[in-house]
């Protein structure tokens, strides 16, 4: 089940944030790099990839059927180990049919601190999405950066913002390349980035 992820500022956002968080033509909004979401007011399934780590119930059944969660929030030192967290989850239960629900009463509220809502945060943020595609991008057989262009969570609020797409865009190359390369000169790191589980009972 998704639930709803309010917004709790812990300063005024800048103007390209706040343009990021305006609401779509049905009402909903979203901003994966703050892990924030709103999709109203209304219970509705929806899309399992919309299941974001900081509020999401899930069954244990399923949880166990897909292995676990993949690495993720690693300390820097071991950023190489990155996964793709919670979004390997959400892949397992759209491949077999599952279905996500979202609702709006079953809700939190997510501190977003001054310090994430600045560029240097985003960037840092896209880097590390970079690495996660990589991730996945190789446990797929697909190692190609353009199948994952679309991940790289340039949302159209970005694209029209008054941030340069092309420097989010640049940050989150460097992340994927960075992790290609420590993978190709690393057997031991491939054989953790493709092991079968890391959930261990």
């Amino acid at each position: 089940m998704k639930k709803k992820i309010g917004l709790f500022l812990d300063a005024e956002p800048p103007a390209w944030i706040l343009r990021m968080w305006e609401k779509d033509r049905q009402g909903g909004r979203m901003l994966p790099y703050l892990s924030i979401l709103d999709l109203g007011d209304e219970a509705k399934e929806v899309r399992p990839d919309y299941v974001f780590g900081c509020n999401f119930s899930i069954r244990r059944s399923v949880l166990l059927e897909a292995g676990g969660f993949h690495p993720d929030a690693v300390p820097p030192e071991f950023i190489r180990y990155r996964g793709d967290g919670e979004t390997h989850v959400a892949r397992y239960i759209k491949e077999q049919g599952y279905h996500a629900l979202y609702h709006p009463k079953a809700s939190v509220y997510h501190l977003v601190p001054a310090e994430r809502m600045t560029e240097d945060y985003f960037y840092r943020r896209a880097w590390l999405q970079g690495i996660s595609d990589s991730y996945t991008a190789i446990r797929n057989g697909r190692g190609s950066f353009l199948r994952y262009l679309v991940r790289c969570n340039m949302t159209a609020k970005m694209l029209v913002s008054e941030k340069p797409t092309s420097t989010f865009f640049s940050h989150y190359l460097k992340g994927f390349v960075y992790h290609q390369q420590e993978v190709k000169g690393d057997p031991a790191l491939r054989d953790w980035v493709m092991k079968d589980r890391y959930l261990t009972l």
